[in-house]
């Protein structure tokens, strides 16, 4: 017990006489001596702060991205045809023994709407940001595939877990368009968010 609280001391003993330093935020200030040796000796301080800088905003930095860069595979004179595309999706889902999907007016209107934007969000890497930007009084899935044929963009989303599962999911609509290489196929039962 002794033993324990020496111990103590002399940690407690070691511990405040460990040096220490502490930071000083506050600016230099000059001082007038009248010796060389009635100063106290200079010491070089370093002052710690955020650094002033002017960011630039993303929005700016996409366009810039934008008007320099296509993306591999991206081919805006290729024409893919999304009525074969919806097609390839229902011999999938009559395969599987699902109901084939309703075209939607509404849907292909807002698959439509969303070309002008596939583009933008693809040279960005933003994708599905305008359908999200929307906020839409109703549920919708949407897919989306640049850089292939009508085959190839249904066997790629079939080769991805979450686009498959729009596939093959419980939707009863789904509409998509296309513009060039690049396709959107929405899914839907429009139940209210």
């Amino acid at each position: 017990m002794i033993g324990t609280i020496k111990l103590a001391l002399v940690a407690s003993i070691f511990l405040f006489s460990i040096p220490t330093v502490r930071a000083d935020f506050s600016p230099p200030q000059a001082h007038r001596c009248s010796t060389p040796f009635a100063c106290e000796q200079t010491v070089t301080k370093v002052y710690y702060g955020p650094a002033k800088e002017e960011a630039t905003p993303v929005k700016t930095v996409f366009e810039s991205i934008q008007k320099t860069y296509t993306p591999p595979g991206f081919n805006e004179s290729a024409s893919l045809n999304s009525t074969i595309i919806f097609s390839n999706i229902n011999t999938i889902r009559s395969g599987r023994g699902l109901p084939s999907f309703e075209q939607s007016g509404e849907l292909r209107s807002l698959a439509l709407s969303r070309l002008s934007e596939l583009e933008g969000e693809i040279t960005s890497g933003r994708f599905h940001s305008g359908l999200y930007a929307r906020k839409l009084p109703y549920w919708v899935t949407e897919n989306m595939k640049y850089g292939s044929d009508e085959a190839g963009t249904v066997n790629w989303w079939m080769n991805s877990y979450i686009h498959r599962s729009a596939i093959l999911g419980n939707s009863k609509y789904s509409s998509g368009a296309c513009l060039g290489n690049a396709c959107i196929q929405l899914f839907s039962n429009f139940v209210p968010k």
